[in-house]
């Protein structure tokens, strides 16, 4: 049997997250800053191809966090095509094969502004503390979110005004 269908509709913003296989620590910010780099350059060049728009990311060392919108309702490709590409490249940066991201990757619709800072919590790792940007500094990646060299270092101003 299938994977259910996911629901998107045109207005709707996705806090969008995905986990290394295994939960290994693959996506570390190297010193060069090849991993967020590479990041980057998949990210701008598949949310043209698609129409997506991000309004935020941040990636931690086993997996990352985004906030999107899909007017197109093209979510899933647009997904494929960013891992796809990203994988490759990773891999090669860390010597190693196989999938990156052998799961399906969470998508949830953010319902109002304030759902993005409430639900999304860590503390030590666990959904308990912080807002969703925050993370790199919640788990010592980063002293302050703005020095964090992986993330998109957005303001939540920055949303659209339906939050």
């Amino acid at each position: 049997m299938g994977r259910r269908r996911r629901v998107q509709t045109k207005e709707s913003i996705y806090f969008i997250t995905n986990r290394c296989d295994r939960g290994e620590c693959i996506l570390t910010p190297n010193l060069d800053g090849k991993i967020g780099e590479n990041f980057l350059e998949c990210l701008a060049t598949t949310q043209e191809r698609y129409g997506v728009r991000v309004y935020g990311y941040v990636l931690m060392s086993n997996h990352y966090h985004m906030l999107v919108q899909a007017p197109h309702l093209n979510l899933s490709p647009f997904m494929r095509d960013l891992q796809s590409p990203f994988t490759k490249r990773v891999n090669r940066l860390r010597e190693r094969r196989g999938s990156l991201f052998p799961e399906r990757f969470s998508c949830e619709e953010i319902t109002d502004g304030l759902s993005l800072f409430k639900d999304k919590k860590y503390k030590g790792g666990k959904r308990e503390g912080k807002e969703v940007f925050m993370v790199p500094t919640a788990v010592g990646i980063a002293q302050t979110r703005r020095s964090c060299p992986s993330t998109s270092r957005r303001e939540a101003s920055q949303l659209p005004p339906k939050m």
